[in-house]
This record gives C-alpha cells, sequence and structure tokens, in this order.
C-alpha cells in the first residue's frame, strides 16, 4: 500500500501568482508531490491585490493543463481548484459572481488575512463569509500574531465554526519552535481542520508531506495520524472500484427536479405542437358483414361443430378481403388513384373469437373517401365470397360509418409520450453528470476512498447559510472524529 495524502492548500498552476512560473516547474512540483505520497491536491492560487488576480476561465484553463500533467505521472493522481483568498469587502460578492472561485465549486472557501491584523477584524471578515453562506478555511491559521499568541482565540474561532488550516512545514518547526508549540496545543485541542504545503516552488517552498506527518504520526500515533487512517491508500481506491449511491441519485434528481419538470413540460409542448403541424390525420370506417354457409341450420339441430367450422371459415373470408380481384374492383369503382398495394395498406380485418362476423376498417385521409371505400369494399368480397366460397349469403351487419373525429394521430398520447422523453432525458443526464462527478464531498467519502483522517482532507459539501452555533459545530466535528 501507498501513502496518499492530499495537499489541500498549493500553489502550483503556472504563471498565476508567486507560484509555479510555468508549467515545466508545475510539473517537477507534480513529481515531488508524488514522491511525497500526494495524491490529491487542491490548486489554489492567490486572489491577492498584489500576487495575483487572474481571471477564473484563466485559472480553469491552468487547472487543466495541471491535470493533465499529474495523469501523465498516475490516472489516479487528481488535481482541483480552488483558491487562497485574500479578504476584502467585496470578496463575498465576487463569490456570488463567480469572479472568486470557492474550493472545488463547493461552498469552501480559503481566506487569508494580513500576519499582523487584529483578531476583531478577522472575526468580523469570517463572519461576513459566514452570512454570505460560505463554510470559512483560515489558511495557515499560525501565521496570524494575535492568534498564535493567545490559543483560546483559535478555540473561539472553531466554536464559531472556522476550519483552520496549518502548513505541513510549521508542523515541523519551519516557521520556529514558537509556531511548532502552538500547532501542538491545536492539535492537543483537536482544532486543527486540516493540512496543506502551502507549496510556491521545487526549492524554497515545495510540496512535501511525508516529514510533518511522520512527526504527527511520531508524537500522537493512531489518535491523530495512524497510517491506516492518514497515509495509506484504502484498498478501495487501488481496486478502483466504483459505486453508485441510491441515495446521492435521488438527491441529485430531487435537487434538479425543477428543471426535470420543466424538461418535461417542454417536450410535451413539443410533441403537442409537432403532432398538429406535422401529423396528418387519419380517420378510420368500420363496416361489419356475416357470411351465412349452406350447411347452416338455423333449428335448434344445429351443432356446435357447425358453428364452430363456419367460425374457422370466416377467416378464409378474411384474406378475400385484400385480393386482388377485390381491392382492383374497388379501385374501378370509385376511381382511386391508388395502386392496389396501396389500397391494402389501407384495410385491417378482423373477427371476434367464436363468430362469424367480419369487421372492415379503412383508414384514409378523408372520412368521406374511408366511409366510400369501406362500403364499397364491403360489397366487392360479398361478390367474392358468395362465388368462390358458396356462400349462401353474406348479410350487412354495419354500414361504413362517417367518422367526425381523426382515428389518429393521438395527441394526449404523444403528448404523454413526450413528457416521458423529457423526464427521461433530463433524469439521465443529471444521473451521468453525478456519476461523472469524482470530487470528495463528505468525510466519509474521504475514508472510503483515500482513507484519510480529518487532519489532512477537506470535507467537501453543502454548506449551511449563515454561522453554526458553537455547540452544533462542535458536536459535528466531534461526530466525524468519532467515526475514526
Amino acid at each position: 500500500m501507498k501513502e496518499c495524502y492530499i495537499d489541500m492548500h498549493c500553489h502550483i498552476l503556472p504563471g498565476v501568482d508567486d507560484g509555479a512560473k510555468d508549467l515545466a516547474e508545475t510539473k517537477k512540483m507534480l513529481e515531488i508531490a508524488y514522491a511525497e505520497g500526494i495524491r490529491c491536491i487542491i490548486a489554489t492560487p492567490h486572489h491577492h491585490p498584489h500576487r495575483g488576480k487572474a481571471p477564473a476561465e484563466k485559472l480553469r484553463e491552468r487547472a487543466k493543463l495541471v491535470r493533465e500533467a499529474a495523469h501523465e505521472i498516475d490516472e489516479r493522481f487528481r488535481v482541483y481548484l480552488g483558491t487562497e483568498v485574500y479578504f476584502g469587502q467585496d470578496v463575498a460578492d465576487k463569490l456570488k459572481e463567480g469572479k472568486i472561485l470557492s474550493m472545488n465549486r463547493r461552498e469552501y472557501v480559503l481566506v487569508e488575512f494580513p500576519p499582523s491584523q487584529t483578531y476583531s477584524y478577522i472575526g468580523q471578515g469570517i463572519q461576513q463569509l459566514q452570512f454570505a453562506g460560505y463554510e470559512v478555511i483560515l489558511a495557515h491559521v499560525e501565521r496570524y500574531h494575535c492568534i498564535a499568541e493567545d490559543v483560546e482565540l483559535a478555540e473561539e474561532l472553531y466554536d464559531m465554526g472556522v476550519n483552520l488550516q496549518v502548513n505541513a512545514d510549521s508542523i515541523t518547526g519551519g516557521s520556529g519552535r514558537k509556531i511548532r508549540k502552538f500547532i501542538e496545543e491545536l492539535m492537543n485541542r483537536d482544532l486543527v481542520f486540516c493540512v496543506g504545503t502551502d507549496a510556491h516552488d521545487t526549492k524554497h517552498r515545495p510540496p512535501k508531506m511525508k516529514k510533518a506527518a511522520a512527526h504527527v504520526e511520531k508524537r500522537y500515533g493512531e489518535i491523530k495520524m495512524s497510517r491506516e487512517n492518514y497515509g495509506m491508500m484504502n484498498q478501495e481506491i487501488q481496486d478502483d472500484e466504483v459505486t453508485i449511491d441510491l441515495m446521492e441519485l435521488f438527491s441529485a434528481l430531487w435537487a434538479k427536479k425543477t428543471i426535470i419538470i420543466l424538461s418535461a413540460v417542454f417536450m410535451a409542448l413539443v410533441a403537442f405542437v409537432g403532432t398538429k403541424m406535422f401529423v396528418t390525420p387519419k380517420y378510420t370506417s368500420v363496416t361489419k358483414l356475416f357470411v351465412m354457409t349452406k350447411n347452416d341450420d338455423t333449428s335448434a339441430s344445429a351443432t356446435y361443430t357447425d358453428l364452430q367450422t363456419g367460425s374457422m371459415l370466416t377467416k378464409d373470408y378474411m384474406e378475400l378481403v385484400k385480393s386482388r380481384p377485390v381491392l382492383e374492383k374497388t379501385i374501378s369503382k370509385l376511381k382511386l388513384d391508388v395502386e392496389p398495394e396501396e389500397l391494402a395498406e389501407m384495410i385491417t380485418t378482423e373477427t371476434p373469437t367464436d363468430t362469424r362476423i367480419m369487421s372492415i376498417s379503412v383508414t384514409d385521409d378523408d372520412p368521406k373517401e374511408a366511409k366510400q371505400i369501406a362500403d364499397t369494399l364491403r360489397k366487392a368480397v360479398s361478390v367474392q365470397i358468395t362465388e368462390i366460397m358458396n356462400a349462401d349469403s353474406v348479410n350487412t351487419v354495419e354500414e361504413g360509418n362517417l367518422p367526425t373525429s381523426p382515428s389518429s394521430p393521438n395527441v394526449k398520447k404523444n403528448m404523454m409520450l413526450g413528457a416521458l422523453l423529457g423526464l427521461v432525458i433530463s433524469m439521465g443526464f443529471v444521473v451521468l453528470i453525478s456519476i461523472l462527478d469524482d470530487t470528495v464531498k463528505t468525510p466519509d467519502d474521504v475514508e472510503k476512498y483515500l482513507g484519510l483522517n480529518v487532519l489532512t482532507s477537506i470535507p467537501i459539501q453543502e454548506g449551511s447559510s449563515a454561522p453554526k452555533k458553537a455547540k452544533q459545530q462542535r458536536e459535528s466535528r466531534n461526530a466525524v472524529k468519532s467515526r475514526r
């Protein structure tokens, strides 16, 4: 089994901030990260007045290049896109407008403040983002002087629902002994949400994670850094097993119910308009006749066998309806401009079970012509049956009716089929998008697919629209930790 860390804070996009200067350096950083056991990177370029302000579209283009480079190393080496946001009063609005990117298009936002800023300003800025509906991840919490000097303030932020991120290098003393002790106190209190390398290049600030992981494991053991939960790849991801969560699919469909319903309505309207404008209505006239054979006996002595024999003969009569002589007589009589084969396509015959009543249906664009053909056809086939089958007589049960409404198309049926098609297409599209979405959304996903604990993961899920209460936040986080 191989080590598999998540680096959720990394300036690896080429040429967009003070991180990787070009794609060549990006590729070298990817190689270092992979050698360090990192298998998932959330690229977090600066959105800063002086250190990077690239538009979102450019960031997406660069992220695509980085993903391609990562896949050249390993198909399972994943790169997601976020932003390290330098707080300003307009940040919340820009996030809503999409000018600033959240963490992997979710409600998590990685935020930084000036290191010397007051705790009051930091707290107010965080609350502003929370009230805008975002889950705040405070970048490298150890850098803020006011918080590093008073761990109780970090505790207060935690209770506000703030997610505290620390840099891997700071864990091992890269930022000094004082900062190292501060982070140890954070860990002792279970305040650390996640770890990032905050890598900028290959020499001075490379994407290294192993040393920090080893330090935490050595000091805290299985409590903080068991190799099973933190540093090792779960067997399920090695097997590349893909499962479909039906509840997740249902939730995805429910979230898009408005679009699905509108799609069904739209397709029903399309079916209605298409049927009315492009489908020629057809009218059907039905005539019925009864054949009397010479063996028929109307007395009580007529046997069941006699009746059954007559019923079987009716099937022979049905074949005569579409015979060429009958069709040609009908065409000649009515002076129809059709071939016998075409007329045969307009005719259907049927007989109810155990009867000698034959039904002849004729379908045509003109209701009057449908009736004329049905009646003429009945007379022609009556003569043919009498002559060929030696029948005693052929009696008319019903003359052809004059249809007043089309037999086809069925507008209601077509609209229902259109609506059903709209439902299937829209639901299929939603399901496909959901299945293809391989983003990590919850702590359970991290445990299932990557085998990591909360220290090095970012559970990407929908955030609340307002700050969580301290008690609720602490209970929620403790529940996540208890599962580990």
